[in-house]
């Protein structure tokens, strides 16, 4: 799982942050758009991105070290 919100904007978080929430449209999009990034992350694992990487790589790449 990510640190932190993935709301795309800061009354998801703090509804009282708003008097509009109640009757706010494009909360209910931002809302449903946390929702799927939340549940798209939530079905990768580490293992996953690993294989899709490996479906990427054509040609071997030289190492690359992050720190």
């Amino acid at each position: 799982m990510v640190e932190g919100s993935l709301s795309p904007v800061y009354c998801l978080d703090n509804p009282k942050s708003c008097k509009w929430v109640g009757a706010c449209v494009t909360r209910d999009i931002w809302e449903k758009m946390k929702k799927a990034m939340v549940d798209v992350l939530a079905s990768i694992t580490l293992e996953n991105m690993v294989e899709m990487q490996n479906k990427k790589v054509v040609e071997p790449l030289a190492t690359i070290y992050n720190i």
